[in-house]
């Protein structure tokens, strides 16, 4: 036990420290340098003895001082907000000064009194005792990479070093690295194999933002682009810089990433640019028919522009979050909630009476302010938000958007406020690559087990089980289902549903069910039934949601360890002059630097890279063509091929086909 007396001398600083961490074990009291004096500035006060001095002991006079010690806390605030502090007014003291010789530091004055009690409990935790060391904050980080549980972890660390840790000391321990500049995160992404990567510059050619799309989520896209989503929830306040993300949906409900960008620059110039490059690195785009995005009016518009051809809508997860972040601030808690109710009732109103019935329930709340801002922001747009008008867009609740929201969920933990960019998509890579394991688990299985039903073999059900995911069946099998008990009365050619005018045919109806997703409905089936057809048809069924196409998404390929996609920069100019009220932004060049430019020398795999952007859109072409326009075209592709691997001709005429 160290003895505090006064005159005990050291030789060293080191050996200072150590006898006061000494002294605080012993004494469970946490002691701090509340006064101090150093050689280097008392050289002019005291020039002999300082001259004469071990530097190294650093100080000239050290005062140690108890935690609830030192100088009273005097808050110059009004009371307000709610603070505390441990000083108390605790007088012990430790006094060190130098020796006359200056080579040692003496203990001068003690004054080992204190003004309250000393708990070994207590000052086990204290933060200074709570502190992790160099090598117990590695463990920590490597454990929280996989994810683990902070309370397990808290647990563990806890009984590995036998400190008190609470749930804080483990979300504070955060990554030491730097590495949050994009040029280093460029310089990543460009090593992954089969990857776009796409660097944004402003005119002073500083980088701005990155696109990221690897060859998986290119085909993805290639393969159902009818349905994008755009999601900008992702930002990160400690460097400024957010997330979006592009996602798409397969045949079999499930929610797939197609690509993403991160910026430092928020201006609609290099959100154009972002979306532009999107759109050139799938030609697909032009398929797309249904957007959903975030409520960011600015984001929106320049999302329309861009994508003329389709019909943007409310992001349908998220939508109750983003009304309620316009409400004014004023409202009460109880004003807030019954708000909020009503307006999901109007969010799912079924037709323009109902919509109307809740639209008067609002203004019956007598909130001003709220009917002003839902008039502005959302009265006047119901049909990118309400149901029954949204149902006009293709592929509307096709998925389940609650499965959206699932999967969102479970990207999000991975863009957390202090991690690194390059730390993030690494997590990113692995969580995609797990995901399309997984479901190719699912596809071994959809594809190998034969799944127990009661569906009587070679109907038309079981042959649709056999042709379409599992996903889509449901609803197949919903429509035959529907189809027996109801009527469809025929007069004159035209056809009635319990009194409403129906038109429909062998392959295509107008319910609102078939407008937007394309499924046979129970009309069709029941039009099928009366005219004696078979209720069977492959052509009936959109390729989208057929076994084959989602299966081939999960088949192995090609190894392309190897290959990669070469860096492009592209240049944003003109970034103040984009005009958001309409137009297509003529004002706004996007120039792309490569060496890559025509009758230039260029490698093989560029050569490459070309041909089978071009060999895609050929692919796709070519799949919505009826069968023997396709077959005749195939023979020509054979033809072409063999005519140009035995010839070194650069033209092909009609005459080599």
């Amino acid at each position: 036990m160290p003895v505090l007396e006064e005159g005990k001398a050291f030789k060293s600083l080191h050996e200072l420290e150590e006898f006061i961490k000494n002294v605080e074990s012993d004494q469970y009291i946490q002691l701090y340098k509340r006064d101090s004096k150093k050689i280097s500035t008392m050289l002019k006060s005291c020039p002999k003895k300082c001259n004469n001095a071990n530097r190294d002991l650093i100080y000239y006079l050290l005062t140690y001082a108890c935690y609830k010690g030192g100088q009273n806390f005097k808050s110059r605030g009004e009371g307000i907000r709610k603070c505390s502090t441990f000083r108390d007014d605790c007088p012990m003291r430790l006094t060190f000064r130098l020796s006359p010789d200056g080579q040692k530091l003496v203990l001068t004055k003690v004054d080992n009194v204190h003004n309250h009690d000393l708990d070994k409990t207590m000052f086990s935790l204290l933060p200074k005792q709570r502190r992790l060391n160099t090598d117990e904050k590695k463990e920590v980080l490597r454990l929280k990479k996989l994810k683990c549980s902070k309370t397990l972890l808290k647990d563990y660390m806890q009984n590995k070093t036998g400190k008190k840790l609470s749930l804080s000391d483990i979300s504070n321990v955060r990554s030491t690295s730097t590495k949050d500049d994009l040029a280093e995160v460029l310089e990543y992404l460009e090593g992954q194999p089969e990857s776009h990567v796409h660097a944004v510059t402003d005119a002073e050619n500083v980088l701005q933002g990155i696109f990221f799309q690897n060859q998986q989520m290119a085909d993805y896209f290639c393969t159902y682009p009818e349905l994008l989503v755009i999601d900008s929830t992702f930002k990160v306040t400690k460097s400024n810089t957010r997330l979006y993300m592009f996602l798409a949906a397969d045949g079999n409900g499930e929610w797939l990433v197609v690509g993403s960008f991160i910026t430092h620059n928020e201006n609609p110039d290099f959100i154009v640019c972002m979306i532009r490059v999107f759109k050139l690195q799938n030609p697909s785009w032009v398929r797309t028919q249904t957007i959903f995005t975030d409520k960011v009016s600015t984001e929106r518009k320049l999302v329309s522009q861009e994508f003329p051809h389709a019909k943007v809508r409310y992001c349908p997860y998220n939508i109750s979050k983003v009304f309620e972040s316009g409400l004014t601030k004023g409202i009460t808690y109880s004003d807030r909630d019954t708000v909020l109710r009503v307006f999901k009732k109007l969010s799912s109103s079924k037709n323009s009476e109902q919509y109307k019935k809740n639209y008067d329930s609002l203004v019956d709340i007598d909130l001003p302010a709220v009917i002003r801002y839902f008039n502005e922001n959302w009265h006047n747009c119901q049909e990118e938000w309400v149901f029954y008008r949204e149902k006009e867009g293709f592929l509307y609740d096709i998925p389940n958007t609650h499965q959206l929201h699932l999967f969102m969920q479970k990207i999000r933990p991975l863009y957390s406020l202090h991690i690194n960019h390059q730390d993030f998509y690494k997590d990113l890579l692995r969580f995609l690559e797990t995901t399309h394991n997984e479901r190719r688990q699912k596809a071994v299985q959809m594809m190998y087990r034969n799944k127990s039903t009661s569906i009587a073999p070679n109907s038309a059900e079981d042959q649709y089980f056999r042709q379409l995911t599992p996903f889509a069946f449901k609803f197949v099998k919903k429509s035959i289902e529907d189809s027996q008990s109801m009527k469809l009365v025929e007069y004159d050619k035209i056809y009635f549903v319990d009194g409403t005018k129906m038109t429909v045919d062998a392959e295509q109806c107008q319910c609102d069910f078939y407008k937007h997703t394309t499924i046979p409905c129970q009309h069709i089936f029941k039009y099928r039934s009366i005219k004696n057809m078979e209720l069977y048809s492959e052509n009936i069924v959109p390729r989208r949601f057929k076994r084959q196409l989602y299966l081939e998404n999960y088949r192995s390929k090609e190894n392309t360890a190897d290959k990669k996609i070469k860096v492009e920069t592209l240049e944003v100019k003109g970034v103040d002059e984009v005009s958001l009220d309409g137009g297509d932004n003529d004002n706004m060049e996007v120039t792309v630097d490569n060496d890559d430019e025509d009758h230039q020398m260029i490698t093989r795999h560029q050569k490459r890279t070309r041909a089978l952007a071009i060999c895609q859109q050929l692919a796709n072409v070519m799949a919505e063509m009826d069968t023997q326009s396709f077959y005749q075209r195939y023979s020509k592709l054979e033809k072409l091929i063999q005519t140009w691997s035995s010839s070194k001709s650069d033209a092909v005429g009609d005459e080599d086909l």
